[in-house]
C-alpha cells in the first residue's frame, strides 16, 4: 500500500512541477535553437605571404574584388602583392616567405625562381579549371586553391597550406 502512495505522490509531483522546470533552461535543449558552435578561429603565427599577380593572368583581377591583403591582415598574416616579374624576382631575393601565392600558370615559374627544399610553398589557384587540370595540379602540388576566389575560402586555403608547411617541417626535423 505505501508503495502505491509513493508512486502517485511521485507522479502529482512531476505533473505540478514539469511546467516549472522548462522554463530557464529549455531553450538551449531545443535541437533548432540554442548556442551556435562554430568552428573556433584559428591561433594563427604572423607568416609572410607572397602573393603574385601578374598583370597578364586572370589571378589579378579575381583578387582584386576578393581583396586577399585585407583578408590576410585581419587575419594576423603580413601579405605582399607583386604584380610583375620584376617584383617577384626582388621580392624572393629579400627571402623570408612562409608561402607564395600565384595563379596556377604563373606558379611553374615561381617554382622555377625558388632554391632549395626550404623555400616558401607554393600554393596555385585555378581559375574556371576543368577536373583534368585541377587532377594534375593536385598531382604537382600539395595544396591548390580552386576558384573563383573568395575572402574565407582563400584564407582558408591559405590556413591549411600553412599547417601542411608546419607539419611536413616537424616531420623532417624529426
Amino acid at each position: 500500500m505505501r508503495k502505491t502512495w509513493l508512486a502517485v505522490g511521485v507522479l502529482l509531483c512531476a505533473a505540478t512541477w514539469g511546467a516549472d522546470l522548462l522554463a530557464c533552461g529549455d531553450k538551449f535543449l531545443v535541437v533548432s535553437r540554442g548556442t551556435r558552435f562554430q568552428r573556433a578561429g584559428l591561433a594563427r603565427k604572423g607568416a609572410n605571404i607572397l602573393v603574385y599577380a601578374s598583370a597578364s593572368s586572370t589571378l589579378s583581377t579575381t583578387l582584386a574584388k576578393a581583396e586577399p591583403d585585407t583578408t590576410l591582415l585581419k587575419a594576423g598574416y603580413m601579405p605582399t602583392l607583386a604584380q610583375g616579374a620584376s617584383e617577384l624576382d626582388e621580392a624572393l631575393r629579400q627571402g623570408g616567405w612562409d608561402l607564395v601565392v600565384a595563379d596556377l600558370t604563373d606558379s611553374t615559374a615561381v617554382r622555377g625562381r625558388l632554391q632549395g627544399n626550404k623555400g616558401p610553398m607554393i600554393l596555385p589557384v585555378l581559375l574556371n579549371a576543368t577536373g583534368t587540370e585541377l587532377a594534375q595540379a593536385k598531382k604537382d602540388y600539395q595544396r591548390v586553391l580552386k576558384g573563383p576566389v573568395k575572402s574565407q575560402a582563400f584564407l582558408q586555403a591559405v590556413d591549411d597550406a600553412l599547417a601542411l608547411k608546419e607539419k611536413l617541417r616537424t616531420k623532417s626535423a624529426a
